[in-house]
């Protein structure tokens, strides 16, 4: 069993994002995870762009995982 500061917590769920396009999805992503960590929209949404010609994060049927590593953010951030 986890200890209550092991367990996963999801900051931020989006469920209205509404997008027709992968960097449409990304550019509300970043929007949103910047409000939440002050890390500036622009620069992560290239940061998840990059990411994404790396390896794609889709997982199928509209569903994808993307994730960073950013310096600045000193805890894991989920949304």
């Amino acid at each position: 069993m986890l200890n209550p500061d092991e367990r996963l917590v999801i900051d931020l769920v989006i469920p209205a994002l509404r997008a027709s396009s992968l960097r449409q999805a990304y550019q509300g992503l970043a929007r949103q995870v910047a409000k939440e960590t002050g890390v500036p929209a622009v620069p992560l949404f290239d940061q998840l762009m990059e990411r994404e010609k790396q390896a794609t994060s889709s997982t199928g049927d509209g569903v994808a995982l993307p994730h960073l590593r950013l310096a600045t953010v000193t805890r894991p951030f989920f949304a």
